[in-house]
């Protein structure tokens, strides 16, 4: 998988947290998934600059929003999780870390 196959799952996924923490039906849901779309937001930009930094170009267009459930948060935990072992530039690695705990942190919660 690709750097902006990833980063396109993870800005898809931020997307979708964030319509479904604006909808959410209780006030812990509210909070856990406010956190996490907080968490993805800066560590995706703090990720891009430093793909970019790299000689890296991205052309983002529109992503997919879908429905989020825990199930669909641990697929994209694996897909990062395998991505990651892939990754070669530490910082790059440190930040893609980083979204990872909190969507495992989010998983948790989410019981």
């Amino acid at each position: 998988m690709a750097a902006i196959d990833i980063e396109r799952l993870l800005f898809s996924l931020r997307d979708s947290i964030h319509l479904q923490h604006l909808n959410s039906t209780t006030h812990n849901e509210h909070l856990i998934l406010g956190d996490l779309y907080n968490s993805l937001s800066e560590n995706l930009d703090r990720a891009l600059e430093i793909y970019i930094s790299y000689g890296n170009s991205v052309a983002l267009d529109a992503v997919d929003i879908v429905q989020i459930d825990k199930e669909q948060l641990n697929v994209s935990r694996k897909m990062l999780n395998d991505y990651i072992k892939t990754v070669e530039q530490e910082d790059y690695k440190t930040v893609l870390i980083d979204i990872l705990a909190n969507i495992s942190k989010a998983i948790y919660l989410l019981k």
